[in-house]
């Protein structure tokens, strides 16, 4: 990796976690020849609709031990609308943005935890596999009622684009 590139809005620790994408700029490509085991993904557009579409994510976040997984671990979850998933964190005065997807919060203990942030969000559509979401941050480990709140990845396929043509 020569350069990290993070999205000018980011605040971080500083403000709420929005625009919370960043780019690793490598010394040279991926020969996805060489490796069976990596394949190219999409990127969803802003006009990809999955509310309720059960999609996939993977980690090596806490598990259930509260140990960080030796083993990448995947799980299959229902997208949570936005509107539902503000409604799931109106105590905490958070407001799920337009630039933001959730996943989970239907069944306790499933779902993304400490140490998964900046894991794939993603859904097979029309047989690909497209990145729908970045996992960014959620009140408690797979918690029920508390889904993990994803960058939506649609919201910034511009960004990204102006990124890799410079």
């Amino acid at each position: 990796m020569i350069q990290i590139i993070v999205h000018e809005k980011w605040q971080g620790a500083r403000g709420p976690l929005t625009h919370d994408i960043a780019l690793f700029k490598l010394e040279k490509p991926v020969d996805f020849s060489v490796d069976k085991h990596l394949v190219p993904v999409c990127l969803a557009n802003q006009s990809t609709n999955v509310d309720n579409m059960v999609c996939s994510t993977s980690g090596w976040g806490a598990t259930e031990s509260g140990r960080l997984a030796d083993i990448l671990q995947t799980i299959d979850l229902k997208i949570t609308p936005n509107k539902e998933c503000t409604e799931d964190y109106k105590d905490f005065r958070v407001h799920v943005t337009k630039g933001m997807i959730c996943i989970g919060g239907q069944e306790e203990g499933k779902g993304a935890c400490s140490g998964d942030s900046g894991g794939p969000l993603m859904c097979k559509l029309d047989n690909q596999w497209v990145q729908l979401g970045i996992a960014s941050w959620t009140n408690l480990c797979a918690h029920l009622h508390y889904p993990t709140v994803y960058t939506r990845v649609g919201e910034y396929v511009d960004w990204i684009k102006t990124h890799i043509a410079e």
